[in-house]
């Protein structure tokens, strides 16, 4: 005898099948017609009647909604900018292109430094500096956020003459300052020449973002050869002497291997150096000889260190025995030409240099190159400052 009640299950199960396949392809069907609506039609063309080409500059940037929506907003404005700024060095580059083929009084080599300067920005970060951007559209979707953002170009390039037209005199100033610090004082002309340099470049991007929004060449005031020159008189002007007495054994010479990285730590600032290893003044010469003899050759500056190491402790473990070493000493920075100490740091035998070995010599070695790494993180800081 057939159970009804089975046939009955059997029945509500298909019934069941039906309707969740029925139900699966409205959701496909739902989730495509969503898919189709997701996107805004300015995500694609990337642009927008109310701000037409013409008038303004436009940026798209997407983003995913894996994080926050407000997370996913910001990067995608972000992104927008740097869509942005790659359209203007675009421009610019273009705008090169073509006027080089074209004559001009300005020459080739002037279009060829403003080229490089464009070019080698990199393709990723934002790089050009921009102002006065406004967020045109915005569209969160269920997985991708996107930001249409707008620059007026006219607003834009009277922004970047009023940035140029503030900053031209500056350099100028500074230009002069330093004509005159590259022989009386190297060493501030050396901090100086720094912070011209990095005012240059806020003017060539300015100029960058002028011919970028405009779309017109505008050519920044050829003041790299100037400075390249200027930092040349600086290079010879700052010739220093290292010299290293070693206060522990002045007779003892300091073997070569301990100047390698304080000359580069100089030499990557940008100084000329000579080691006193190399000029034979590594023989606890007095510090007035040590003067006397550089100033007579092509020295502008003495590194003077003096260092000494002390074996403050011996330690028996087991069979071994550990030697366990400090070091102290002072770096004075002398004007040779001024004949005075423009800046002088010293330690006394301070725990950052404790070293413990089983080779005495080596724990000393190692005490003493502490010690130096101290005083030239106190000479970084006091070149940085200027």
């Amino acid at each position: 005898m057939r159970n009804p009640l089975r046939y009955l299950r059997i029945w509500r199960a298909g019934v069941a099948c039906v309707a969740l396949a029925l139900w699966s392809g409205l959701a496909n069907q739902t989730r495509y017609a969503w898919a189709q609506q997701e996107m805004p039609d300015w995500t694609r063309t990337r642009s927008d009647p109310q701000y037409p080409a013409s008038e303004y500059l436009l940026g798209m940037g997407l983003a995913p909604t894996s994080n926050s929506p407000a997370e996913a907003l910001e990067q995608a404005a972000a992104r927008s900018r740097a869509d942005m700024a790659r359209q203007i060095r675009t421009h610019v580059r273009q705008v090169l292109l073509d006027s080089i083929t074209e004559e001009s009084a300005l020459g080739v080599g002037a279009f060829s430094r403003f080229f490089e300067s464009v070019r080698v920005e990199t393709s990723e970060s934002t790089a050009v500096d921009l102002e006065g951007v406004e967020i045109a559209r915005q569209w969160i979707g269920s997985s991708t956020v996107a930001v249409l953002s707008a620059l007026h170009r006219e607003t834009a390039a009277s922004r970047a003459r009023g940035r140029i037209e503030q900053m031209r005199p500056r350099i100028e100033a500074q230009l002069e300052e330093l004509r005159q610090l590259v022989s009386s004082d190297p060493l501030a002309a050396f901090g100086q020449i720094s912070r011209t340099e990095a005012l240059v470049a806020q003017l060539i991007q300015q100029y960058q973002i002028l011919s970028g929004v405009t779309r017109r060449l505008s050519l920044p005031p050829p003041l790299e050869d100037e400075i390249a020159s200027l930092r040349q008189e600086i290079r010879d002007g700052v010739t220093a002497a290292v010299v290293i007495r070693d206060v522990t054994d002045a007779d003892r010479p300091v073997n070569d291997a301990i100047y390698t990285p304080i000359e580069s730590f100089l030499v990557d600032l940008g100084w000329r150096i000579s080691s006193g290893a190399s000029l034979g003044l590594t023989r606890g010469d007095a510090k007035e000889e040590l003067k006397r003899t550089l100033s007579s050759g092509d020295f502008r500056y003495l590194v003077l260190i003096e260092a000494e190491t002390r074996n403050t402790e011996t330690v028996r473990i087991g069979s071994r025995t550990l030697s366990f070493f400090r070091a102290a000493g002072n770096l004075e920075l002398v004007d040779l030409v001024d004949d005075e100490i423009i800046f002088e740091t010293s330690y006394a035998f301070p725990a950052e240099t404790k070293v413990a070995h089983r080779n005495a010599s080596t724990a000393r070695r190692r005490a003493s190159e502490r010690l130096y790494d101290l005083m030239l993180s106190d000479l970084a800081t006091y070149l940085g400052s200027f």
